[in-house]
C-alpha cells in the first residue's frame, strides 16, 4: 500500500496542472507542486484547512453545485470558473473532480484538478476584440461611403452660394456655418477610415459607444 501511495504521489507531483486532495469535510490533505506554482500557497500553510478564501464570492454558486456533486459521489469535468491566488489575483480555471472511497465504498474525499485557462481566455478575448473591430470597420466604411457624396454636394452648393453673396449679407454667416459643419463631417469620415483598434466610452448608464478619437489614433 505504501508503494502504491508513493506511485500515486509521484504521478500527481509530475502533473503540470494543479491538483488538490480534500477529505470529506473539505479540508486539504495534499496538493501538488503545480498548485503551489499557480496559486502561490504552500501545502504547509493549508494542510488540514478549508480553502474557502480560495473562491471568489461571485463563483460560489457553481462551486456549491460542484461540492454537492462530489458529496453525491459524482464525477464532473471541464466546469469553468475562477479562483484566487494567494495574492488576491483572480485566475480563470477549468475544474474536473472525482471522489475516492474507502474499502466499504464510502466517499472519504475528493481529487480536484484545476487547469489554468488564463492563456485560453486571453486568446478568446483577443479573438472577440478582433471580431468587434471587424464589425466596426465594416460599419465605418459603410458610413463613410454613404456620407461622402451628400457632404460633397452640400459643400459644393455652399461654396457657390458664398461666391454669389457679399460678406455683409445676413445669409453669409449662416451659409459659412453650413460649410464648416460639412468640413467637420469630412474630418469625422477620415477618423472613421483610420480606425485601427476597438475602444469604447461610456455613453449613458449601462451603454457604451465606440470612442472614435481613441480608436483612430
Amino acid at each position: 500500500m505504501r508503494e502504491q501511495e508513493n506511485r500515486y504521489l509521484s504521478a500527481m507531483e509530475a502533473v503540470p496542472d494543479p491538483i488538490i486532495l480534500y477529505d470529506v469535510k473539505g479540508r486539504v490533505i495534499y496538493f501538488n507542486p503545480a498548485f503551489s506554482r499557480v496559486f502561490k500557497w504552500s501545502l504547509k500553510e493549508c494542510i488540514n484547512k478549508k480553502m474557502d478564501k480560495f473562491v471568489p464570492e461571485e463563483n460560489w454558486p457553481e462551486t456549491k453545485n460542484m461540492i454537492d456533486m462530489v458529496l453525491a459521489g459524482e464525477f464532473f469535468s471541464g466546469i469553468e470558473t475562477a479562483r484566487y491566488d494567494r495574492d488576491g489575483n483572480i485566475i480563470p480555471v477549468s475544474i474536473s473532480a472525482s471522489t475516492y472511497k474507502d474499502k466499504e465504498n464510502r466517499v472519504i474525499g475528493s481529487v480536484v484538478n484545476l487547469q489554468d485557462i488564463s492563456e485560453r481566455k486571453q486568446a478568446e478575448e483577443t479573438l472577440k476584440q478582433r471580431e468587434k473591430l471587424k464589425g466596426v470597420l465594416e460599419m465605418a466604411g459603410a458610413v463613410c461611403h454613404e456620407l461622402s457624396q451628400p457632404a460633397m454636394i452640400i459643400a459644393g452648393y455652399a461654396e457657390i452660394l458664398l461666391l454669389n453673396i457679399t460678406k455683409d449679407d445676413f445669409l453669409y454667416e449662416k451659409i459659412d456655418r453650413i460649410r464648416e459643419q460639412v468640413d467637420r463631417i469630412g474630418v469625422l469620415t477620415k477618423k472613421l477610415m483610420n480606425i485601427t483598434k476597438y475602444e469604447t466610452l461610456e455613453y449613458s448608464k449601462g451603454k457604451k459607444i465606440v470612442d472614435i478619437d481613441k480608436a483612430s489614433q
